[in-house]
Parts: structure tokens; C-alpha cells; sequence
């Protein structure tokens, strides 16, 4: 597996405020996929998608992108041939809210991980809703593994051997569920914080996560993970 990271420099045309945030970086990704019949239906499609990203750097205070003000963002997949097509696309893209300025590629290099932590929030769907009022953190907990084991033999074509530790401690960053604007709906997420186990299997999971996100809707954003390391 491996896992390219662009680090894309946006202009903002509109105002955008945080609540809205996440929506119009999809918007913009998504025009990567409107000309292509293949790659719109690919897109359209409910199935694994293999990338996710981040909020926007600078962090605004006052949770206000200005219009006029420049701003930076880190997209990731682990499919090679939708990195080719950001590369491709990207660099022109623009909405009546962004116009990117510039796209900037690099392989996310294998490391020992010893901490992984999403930096947008994660969701996991339940048909009642937040996760924590039909189930226990022990669910959660093996939901969470589950899930990354899922997209790993996925990528990889293989079958991971699911009898490992994958981590040490899970810390729960936020006091509260945050909200977040969804498809006309607000879905309950959480930021977390994984220490992660050194055996080669959890390293190869927590490896997966820096591309694909924790937990569902990387795509849209949801779930995207930063690192630390031995």
C-alpha cells in the first residue's frame, strides 16, 4: 500500500464559515469527477473510495474563511490511479466558493506510528443515530478496528489475520458529540485519539487510517487522521 498526500493552496472567492466548511471542500474535490462518465459513476457509487481530507490551515478564530484570503489543505488516497486524476484535474479547479492555486504531491512514508488522531471528526452511522446511545465503547471500540480491517483488504486484496492488539489506549478529545452539517442533516462525530500498538498488523491498520480515515464518510471528510511516530 501506498499512500499519496497533495498538499492543495485554495483562494477563497465567498466567505465560507466553518459550519460550511467541509461541504465546499467537497464540492470542490467532486469536479475532479464530473467530466469522466467513468469516474462519475465510480463516484456516484456507494462503496470504499479511498481518500479523505482535512480542514483548512490557517485554523480561522473566529470561524470565518474570508473571502480574498489564501488557505491550505491535505488530501490523501491510497489509490494511485485517483491521485493521477487530482494531479490532473485539481490543479484547475475552482467552484463559485474556491479556486485552487496550486497542487503539491508526496508519498506518505512508512513508519513506526506510536499515535494517531483524527483532526476532523468521525462518525460512526447507527440506524438510531450516535453510536453512543445504542452501544458501548467495547462495540465501539471493535466497530472502529473492524472497519480499518475492512479497508485494508480491501486495498491490498488480501485477508489481515484479525487477532492483534491495534492499540494500547483511546482517548475521546471532545467533552461533547460534535455536530456536523451533513446532506441538509447533522451528524454526531467524535475527534479521538489512538495510541497505537507496535506489532506489525496494528502498524499496517494504523498506516491504513492515515489514508482512508477512521470510521465512514472519509470522503466527505469525516475522520481524517494525523501521526506521530517512534
Amino acid at each position: 500500500m501506498k499512500i499519496l498526500s497533495y498538499d492543495v493552496k485554495v483562494y477563497v472567492l465567498k466567505d465560507i464559515s466553518i459550519a460550511q466548511l467541509m461541504q465546499k471542500q467537497c464540492e470542490l474535490i467532486d469536479t475532479c469527477f464530473e467530466n469522466d462518465i467513468t469516474w462519475s459513476s465510480w463516484h456516484e457509487a456507494n462503496q470504499f473510495k479511498g481518500y479523505s481530507f482535512a480542514g483548512f490551515i490557517p485554523v480561522e478564530a473566529k470561524k470565518i474563511y474570508r473571502e480574498g484570503n489564501i488557505y491550505s489543505f491535505t488530501l490523501r488516497t491510497v489509490n494511485e490511479e485517483l491521485g493521477h486524476l487530482f494531479m490532473l484535474i485539481l490543479q484547475n479547479a475552482h467552484t463559485p466558493f474556491l479556486k485552487v492555486l496550486t497542487i503539491q504531491s508526496k508519498t506518505l512514508p512508512q513508519v513506526q506510528l506510536t499515535k494517531i488522531y483524527t483532526l476532523t471528526p468521525c462518525i460512526l452511522k447507527t440506524d438510531q443515530g450516535y453510536w453512543r446511545t445504542v452501544m458501548d465503547l467495547d462495540t465501539f471500540e471493535k466497530r472502529l478496528k473492524t472497519n480499518l480491517v475492512k479497508k485494508y483488504n480491501h486495498i491490498t486484496h488480501t485477508k489481515i489475520d484479525e487477532d492483534f492488539p491495534f492499540f494500547s489506549h483511546i482517548k475521546f478529545d471532545n467533552h461533547k458529540p460534535i455536530a456536523v452539517p451533513y446532506k441538509n442533516i447533522k451528524l454526531l462525530g467524535d475527534k479521538i485519539t489512538l495510541m497505537v500498538e507496535p506489532n506489525p498488523s496494528a502498524q499496517k491498520l494504523a498506516y491504513t487510517a492515515l489514508g482512508c480515515g477512521l470510521l465512514e464518510a472519509s470522503s466527505r471528510g469525516f475522520g481524517f487522521c494525523g501521526y506521530k511516530f517512534a
